[in-house]
């Protein structure tokens, strides 16, 4: 019996510490659970910054190819006081903001975007920042960047064959004639630059010209990159004082939407030069769609001078060329005239020549000094200058060429020492102004070498042509007028 009582004794001990001990660690899961509350409930106290945050930014920072009509949101991790200050933009975009949201600030643009501009979002802090609802501000002012999609080179070249800047009109799909929606392209896009499609447009390409020369229609394919396109954008960055690089930045594109919502053409003829390096050698001015001048030419001995394709990129009045001879001497060539670089250090110049018609340069194209005053309005920066060989006469519809003499000296001897006198008249495209300036040069000898240098002063890129009348080519080296007349466009 005892052995029994202090089993059950035992028991009883058991039980009520096991049940002690439940009460035990119920209290203490209990405690724990009010210690961690009471731990929260701080740790949320700490965490309500009375500060106002952006939490979130659309396009992210630093995106890329974003869409030319894309909205902007600004999220806040509190609501805004309703007359808080509003986030700028930069550059300056014409758009309004709203608030779809306590927290949420939206941009809308009133138009499309500049392709390839970088867009800056900045967001004031403190008095000249926005207030939240509870009266924070921010801390720090808040900058992010992004930036938007380049435009298509499809694009592009619809832009500048409707300002007349191509050999090529763009037709745009539709009912009518092929003639007749090309001439009312430009008239139908949107007189507001924001508004203009950055987007190509259903169409095709047509030839401005009845004929087109096949050397000229070789540098041109819609969608890709050319050095028709190349001298095209070269063209309208002169003719709209933009540096001249033949680069599609942002500022030729934005210059390019305003200047087809202006309705604003390019005010020259389209003008080609093309050289045949067969004998009797010929520089041949094509202009819209026909030769307006011909005149004999000297390319390089030996093959010097390429054949290919290349916009003018430099020119001067007159100009002192310095360089090293074949032969490792050197020479300093000045008052070498009429100087339009084209490819390298090879330019269409003036130069006195006993003949001319056959290679006797170091690589330029030589023409008598009278007939380059004549072409040198004819090759503004951009024009196309094309080399080549063969008898281009009967495809350009010109006269036969021919070889030229100026003197009774054999055709290896150039004159020896020759005093040239030469009057410069050039107009600008936005003042009727006339420049005339008078210049009296002693040209030396030329012997064959590859100019790499010229010293003296740019002449305007903007020289107006020497006629926009077409006339009969010529054998002559006798130059058309100089008459200056507004040029024709076709859009």
């Amino acid at each position: 019996m005892r052995r029994g009582r202090t089993l059950v004794i035992s028991a009883v001990v058991v039980v009520g510490l096991a049940t002690a001990g439940v009460v035990v660690a119920t209290h203490h899961a209990n405690a724990q659970a009010s210690s961690t509350r009471t731990t929260n409930g701080r740790r949320a106290s700490r965490s309500k910054d009375p500060t106002l945050r952006v939490v979130a930014v659309t396009p992210a920072k630093g995106a890329s190819n974003i869409s030319f009509s894309s909205r902007i949101e600004i999220k806040f991790a509190s609501a805004l006081n309703p007359h808080s200050a509003l986030p700028t933009l930069s550059p300056i975009i014409a758009g309004r903001w709203s608030r779809p949201s306590a927290t949420t600030l939206l941009f809308t643009p009133s138009g499309q975007f500049v392709p390839g501009t970088s867009i800056t979002i900045t967001i004031g802090a403190g008095k000249t920042g926005p207030i939240a609802a509870n009266g924070s501000r921010l801390k720090s002012p808040y900058s992010t960047t992004f930036r938007i999609a380049a435009g298509t080179m499809l694009r592009v070249q619809q832009l500048l064959s409707e300002l007349g800047y191509l050999p090529y009109n763009f037709v745009p799909r539709g009912s009518g004639s092929a003639s007749s929606r090309a001439a009312h392209a430009l008239t139908k896009e949107p007189k507001s630059s924001t508004q203009i499609s950055r987007n190509p447009e259903r169409g095709s390409f047509v030839a401005r010209y009845a004929s087109l020369p096949k050397q000229l229609a070789a540098t041109f394919t819609p969608g890709q990159a050319g050095v028709a396109t190349q001298s095209a954008v070269m063209t309208f960055e002169a003719e709209n004082n933009l540096a001249v690089d033949g680069e599609i930045g942002t500022k030729v594109w934005a210059a390019l939407l305003d200047a087809v919502a202006a309705r604003k053409p390019d005010p020259r003829p389209y003008d080609y030069l093309i050289i045949s390096q067969t004998l009797p050698e010929t520089l041949y001015v094509w202009r819209n769609g026909s030769v307006v001048y011909q005149t004999p030419a000297n390319t390089g001995v030996d093959g010097v001078t390429p054949d290919g394709t290349w916009p003018v990129f430099l020119k001067f009045l007159v100009t002192t060329m310095t360089g090293t001879n074949p032969d490792g001497t050197s020479y300093v060539d000045p008052g070498i005239p009429w100087v339009s670089y084209f490819h390298d250090s090879d330019a269409v110049h003036g130069f006195p020549r006993a003949t001319y018609g056959w290679p006797q340069s170091a690589g330029c194209v030589e023409i008598p000094i009278a007939n380059a005053a004549k072409v040198y309005p004819m090759d503004p920066i951009g024009t196309l200058v094309t080399v080549t060989t063969g008898d281009l006469s009967p495809e350009l519809g010109a006269s036969p060429p021919t070889y030229s003499t100026t003197s009774a000296s054999s055709p290896g001897t150039a004159p020896t020492t020759t005093t040239t006198t030469t009057t410069t008249t050039t107009t600008t495209s936005t003042s009727s102004t006339t420049s005339t300036t008078t210049t009296t040069t002693t040209v030396p000898p030329k012997r064959h070498r590859r100019p790499v240098t010229t010293t003296t002063t740019v002449a305007p890129t903007t020289t107006a042509p020497a006629t926009t009348t077409t006339v009969a080519p010529t054998t002559t080296t006798v130059a058309p007028t100089t008459t200056t007349v507004a040029a024709t466009t076709t859009t």
